[in-house]
Order: C-alpha cells, then sequence, then structure tokens
C-alpha cells in the first residue's frame, strides 16, 4: 500500500509531494500540493481486473497517470498526460515478462531524444 503522501523529484531535480484527496476501491487521487486548485498537477492510481483476446484469460490491468491542468494560449483549460499502463495476465507463465517491458520503457524514456521525437509524432 503506498503512502497517503508520495514525493517525487520532477524535472529539475525537485521533490514534489502528492498529497492523497480521494480514495475508492478502484483508484486513488493525489494533488500535488506546490500547484494551485486552479492549476493542479495529479496522480492517478487505478486498478482493474478483465480478459483479453479469443482465450478470454483473465488480466490484472494497473494505470498510473500524472496530468497537469491550465489554460491555454487562448484561454481554453487544457490537461497534458503521461500514464503507464501494465497489463498482467493471471496465467503465472506471464507474470514475469512485465519486470522486462517495465525496463525497456524505464530504459526508452530515460534517452531525451527518444521523448522529444515522440513528441513530435515520429514512430
Amino acid at each position: 500500500m503506498y503512502a497517503d503522501n508520495i514525493v517525487i523529484a520532477d524535472n529539475a531535480a525537485a521533490n514534489k509531494t502528492f498529497v492523497k484527496v480521494s480514495q475508492n476501491s478502484q483508484e486513488s487521487v493525489r494533488l500535488d500540493n506546490s500547484t494551485t486548485l486552479a492549476a493542479p498537477r495529479k496522480m492517478t492510481i487505478r486498478h482493474s481486473a478483465g480478459v483479453q483476446g479469443k482465450a478470454r484469460e483473465l488480466v490484472d490491468r494497473h494505470n498510473v497517470v500524472f496530468s497537469k491542468d491550465r489554460l491555454s494560449s487562448t484561454g481554453n483549460p487544457v490537461t497534458s498526460t503521461v500514464s503507464l499502463a501494465v497489463g498482467i495476465p493471471r496465467d503465472s507463465a506471464a507474470s514475469g515478462d512485465v519486470d522486462d517491458l517495465v525496463a525497456f520503457l524505464k530504459n526508452w524514456i530515460g534517452v531525451g531524444a527518444n521523448v522529444t521525437s515522440l513528441k513530435l509524432g515520429e514512430s
């Protein structure tokens, strides 16, 4: 179980504290206490279960989303988001794959040029 407050460093290596503001059986929401309610930075953690594929295998789904709300240059509300979705089949043979897949993602986004290319729509 996560602590009510989660401290994470931002791009400038400044620690930000995300304080839990709500929770139910499927998700919790935390707000960065250094932002305002008019322009919040939010962390949402969700969990669900479902089936996938023709064999209808059970899969546990876990998702963490970081988002930032603000007004655009034209005064309209906009939201930027970054998320990680993890789907883990309950089949024990597949569950060990997730650690490698997470490592691939961490190492790929750790290269600034990869993220820049992604933002530019390259594939």
